[in-house]
């Protein structure tokens, strides 16, 4: 190929890409997919969610029910009470996994303790195990199996239950493909 056609083909490629309706046209194609503007697979299903802000937050606090085999007495101790809030402090062996504590306020459980991880735990969908209608004809709701991408501290392994945790998802079809509405997939004790 001479040098004046290579150039040429750059500069076309370039002018492809730059265009804004073919980066608009490449951001549907990532988000969505061909399969984005007809049904929704369970594959396509799967990418939307590992991409939904609220899923790639992770976990950032265990709550701790006050009757959980004494669990919290091993993680907090109190340090009194002030006004009406219970001081408490993370015992130093679990220091490296949990940043802070607290009592459950009003408006929340006054029975849960509320553990702030010193660092988030990360979920992956492991596999989307059903689709279904929804209540309108542009809504589906998706079942998957998730676990975190790396397994909670040794510490924190007793207050989460066994995984593969269970997800729910609701999706709504718009006009430019499928978009998650709702989604539900925290283990019990944990936002």
């Amino acid at each position: 190929m001479c040098t004046s056609c290579l150039a040429a083909l750059l500069i076309s490629a370039f002018l492809l890409t730059a265009c804004p309706e073919r980066i608009e046209q490449q951001r549907a194609e990532v988000a969505g997919g061909a399969e984005s503007r007809g049904n929704l697979t369970r594959d396509h299903a799967k990418q939307l969610v590992e991409v939904d802000p609220t899923f790639t937050a992770g976990t950032r606090v265990l709550s701790v029910p006050w009757n959980a085999a004494g669990m919290y007495e091993q993680i907090v101790k109190f340090d009194g009470v002030n006004s009406s809030d219970v001081n408490m402090a993370v015992q130093p062996a679990y220091q490296s996994a949990v940043a802070s504590a607290r009592q459950g306020a009003r408006g929340e459980s006054l029975n849960y303790v509320f553990l702030t991880l010193a660092s988030p735990l990360r979920p992956a969908i492991q596999s989307v195990t059903g689709i279904s209608d929804g209540s309108i004809p542009s809504e589906k709701l998706v079942d998957f199996q998730w676990n975190y991408t790396t397994p909670p501290p040794n510490v924190l392994s007793p207050l989460l239950p066994a995984p593969p945790y269970q997800g729910h998802a609701v999706f709504k079809k718009y006009d430019d493909g499928w978009r998650v509405e709702q989604i539900t997939w925290q283990p019990s004790g944990s936002s």
